[in-house]
């Protein structure tokens, strides 16, 4: 019986002993506040992330697609498409962790925007319409957006993606801040993520 349950608890020991999603060398933080964390995700063809773990609720937007192998700890491993443009989220990892890696079999790069609430307070206030909306539930607003003036209840994350794929711009912007928008030369979309 001894052995038996040593062998139930070594996955969850596992687990523990994985880097957190910011830790890991495919995931690449590039700004923080106390509302959220941004990270530039990126695998070349054929790269393999660690095993790592997601703790925070989080909000995604490809920026470049491709095929992926992903491979939950302990469950058996699947294919999937993520391809440019898909926005999404989890709101899942605060109360459950997930222990994952994911593999790029590809042809080309790949690359998306990771942004981690790090604050468990829900603000009672409303997302703010800018644009098209990609992506939206009670905690993360995606949407695509134009030049202009922007004023949120809530915080927010800009991203400018270049022509060539590359973050030009990225800023948290506290709520009620107003901020003016303005396009670079190179900019081919622009990005905000809304969090509560």
């Amino acid at each position: 019986m001894r052995q038996f349950s040593l062998i139930l608890l070594f996955p969850s020991i596992l687990s523990f002993a994985q880097p957190l999603v910011h830790q890991e060398p495919h995931h690449i933080p590039i700004i923080e506040s106390r509302f959220a964390r941004v990270l530039n995700v990126s695998a070349k063809p054929g790269d393999t992330t660690l095993f790592h773990v997601h703790q925070n609720d989080i909000a995604y937007f490809t920026v470049k697609g491709a095929n992926l192998f992903l491979e939950e700890l302990n469950e058996e491993p699947r294919r999937t498409e993520l391809p440019t443009g898909w926005a999404g989220s989890n709101l899942t990892h605060t109360e459950t962790p997930l222990v994952h890696r994911f593999a790029n079999l590809g042809p080309t790069d790949f690359q998306l925007i990771a942004v981690e609430v790090l604050t468990e307070k829900f603000s009672q206030k409303k997302f703010s319409q800018f644009g098209e909306v990609l992506h939206e539930n009670e905690r993360f607003s995606i949407q695509n957006i134009e030049d202009q003036i922007l004023v949120s209840e809530v915080p927010m994350v800009l991203i400018e993606i270049s022509k060539a794929g590359e973050l030009t711009a990225l800023e948290l912007i506290k709520p009620r801040r107003e901020f003016e928008l303005v396009r670079g030369n190179d900019s081919a979309q622009l990005i905000i993520v809304q969090l509560k």
